[in-house]
């Protein structure tokens, strides 16, 4: 067997960074001053939850386009991939601004299906806990827009928010605080550099990944720009860049439904008493409900069940006789019409689906209806509270002073 290798080039590549900072600490502005960099062509600012940049034009030498998306996750996730698909001479700076609300739409989506599926625990907030299952797919959209970062040819500055934590230890709080990066926990391991920013003019470099710039610890930079920065990694007019190359995982291919059938009636067969059947039927019952596996696995360990004379366990609602031999949910989630859902819901309806699952696909079927058009706001009286959550005017309504927003718009995102 032949060992496929490369030889390490030896050229640094375009890093990520990751500007953590407190809030009005200079985190957008920092981003944006680096477009005035001779080592960059052009600037794409994609704002998420904030409000748009214009007026940082006026930074001596700024270059910047503002993307315009229409603020869910799909339409961000398709800014970021049109972005690194632009190839130019010079390599062109994309900026994201910020990863903090990018994860707390993220979470948000995924709330909102825990709530429509109304099962489990319900919080202190009153809403219902997120399930593990919900946590991989909000998991797996980080991580596909990441890729989609990664993908990019030239720099990226990701924004987030910096806040002061207590620490845990054995899940319990200690009287310790320390800074922490708010967006999904891998962010700062993604990076190539991470910079916070306690106040304007003050960087505290925490980590690089660099030969050239080593930090052993904390190092503060006062009054550090982008450009020095990479000045530090190595990065000039007369450096020979190298492609950010990245060791990928890829999911192996999926079973085929017989190879799935095979595999859990095996298991079944392996049980010997009735504790271990059961607990089988109610893991594969989980996965079922889920969505994730079908009836035919079920009945196949019913037949095992019923042969060791254990007893048939109880059956999976809406997985007898009056239920489809396929899954109902996962061939909605690949229909891009609302009129094609609702098809898809009668016929659902028709064999026997249950009526949460009739409700999940009449969600996704509402999700792709086209938006109503609003009457135009009251602006004194409806401007938003909390600047952590602005919502976007309707377009051509704006009054001249208000500001622009890259707003963040709810969306069945799974």
């Amino acid at each position: 067997m032949t060992v496929n290798t490369r030889k390490p080039t030896g050229m640094p590549p375009w890093p990520i960074i990751v500007l953590g900072g407190r809030e009005k600490s200079g985190k957008t502005w920092a981003a944006l001053q680096a477009s005035t960099s001779n080592l960059v062509g052009t600037t794409y600012y994609i704002g998420i939850g904030e409000d748009d940049p214009d007026e940082y034009a006026l930074i001596p030498g700024a270059r910047f386009e503002i993307v315009l998306h229409d603020g869910s996750y799909r339409g961000i996730l398709a800014a970021v991939q049109s972005v690194a698909a632009e190839r130019t001479e010079k390599p062109n700076l994309l900026v994201i601004d910020s990863m903090t609300k990018l994860w707390d739409l993220i979470v948000d989506n995924a709330q909102r299906i825990a709530n429509s599926r109304a099962k489990g625990r319900k919080t202190a907030s009153g809403d219902y806990a997120i399930s593990p299952d919900l946590w991989n797919v909000a998991a797996n959209q980080w991580r596909v827009l990441m890729d989609a970062v990664r993908a990019h040819h030239g720099p990226a500055i990701l924004t987030a928010r910096l806040d002061e934590v207590m620490v845990m230890e054995d899940g319990q709080p200690t009287k310790e605080k320390t800074w922490k990066v708010q967006a999904h926990k891998s962010l700062v391991f993604d990076a190539g550099v991470v910079v916070e920013m306690h106040e304007r003019g003050h960087a505290l470099i925490t980590g690089a990944r660099s030969v050239r710039m080593a930090i052993e610890k904390p190092t503060e930079m006062p009054g550090l720009t982008i450009q020095e920065l990479w000045s530090h990694l190595g990065i000039t007019e007369k450096t020979e860049m190298g492609e950010r190359s990245h060791a990928s995982i890829v999911s192996d291919d999926p079973l085929t439904p017989e190879q799935e059938v095979a595999l859990w009636r095996e298991r079944a067969e392996k049980q010997t008493t009735e504790a271990g059947i059961t607990a089988v039927w109610k893991e594969a019952q989980g996965l079922a409900q889920q969505n994730l596996l079908g009836t035919d696995a079920l009945d196949a360990i019913r037949e095992v069940a019923a042969k060791l004379k254990k007893g048939t366990p109880e059956p999976l609602t809406g997985a007898g006789t009056a239920a489809p031999k396929r899954a109902w949910l996962r061939e909605a989630r690949g229909m891009t019409t609302p009129e094609e859902l609702r098809a898809h819901r009668a016929e659902a309806q028709a064999g026997g689906a249950t009526p949460e699952v009739l409700e999940e696909i009449e969600t996704l079927a509402a999700s792709l209806e086209p938006p109503k058009t609003a009457e135009a706001p009251e602006w004194a009286e409806t401007a938003p509270a909390s600047e952590e959550w602005p919502v976007a005017p309707v377009p051509g309504t704006e009054p001249e002073s208000a500001p622009a927003v890259s707003g963040l718009i709810d969306e069945a995102a799974f």
